[in-house]
């Protein structure tokens, strides 16, 4: 009876101490908040470039590559939005709430879509090609008409230079 007794103790005491090392803390939202900060500056920089590039050189592999970083980036912030929310009850200094709260927030207010992206991987992916295409077409879009019986196409930019010299 004594060796039930001191394994259920045994029990309790291992328990108690796994809830309270799963206990969120000051500390650890303040680990969680730089290291989110760290990966987000990070995945930023990597999917503006992506989108930069895509947007002044057209093409298809210009397009799968920004797809791919806006899609780690949206997937980045839902993950740690997800993440966050374990410090909602822990009272931590106002600029760390400050960025719990924009983290959580940043799902819908950050990345290409401004809506959070499905929590389906692929799904998402799908998105974010979507999205990537989407910027593709605005950009490759062509105005024909036709001028002395022949056809014309002009580019973005010639019709971007033409409305310049128009009046205002």
């Amino acid at each position: 009876m004594t060796t039930n007794f001191h394994r259920a103790l045994a029990t309790l005491l291992v328990v108690a101490s796994a809830a309270r090392a799963q206990t969120p803390t000051p500390a650890a939202a303040k680990q969680f908040v730089d290291r989110a900060n760290k990966e987000l500056y990070d995945l930023q920089i990597r999917a503006t470039r992506a989108q930069w590039i895509q947007e002044n050189f057209i093409t298809e592999d210009t397009e799968a590559l920004n797809s791919e970083t806006a899609n780690e980036l949206a997937m980045a912030y839902q993950k740690l939005a997800q993440e966050a929310k374990k410090f909602d009850n822990v009272t931590v200094a106002p600029d760390v709430r400050r960025q719990l709260t924009l983290l959580k927030i940043s799902v819908v207010t950050q990345g290409v879509t401004a809506v959070a992206p499905p929590g389906n991987p692929k799904e998402a992916a799908e998105l974010a090609a979507l999205i990537a295409a989407n910027d593709g077409v605005y950009g490759r879009g062509k105005y024909c008409r036709t001028k002395g019986g022949k056809e014309e196409c002009l580019d973005i930019n010639a019709v971007t230079r033409i409305m310049a010299r128009l009046p205002l």
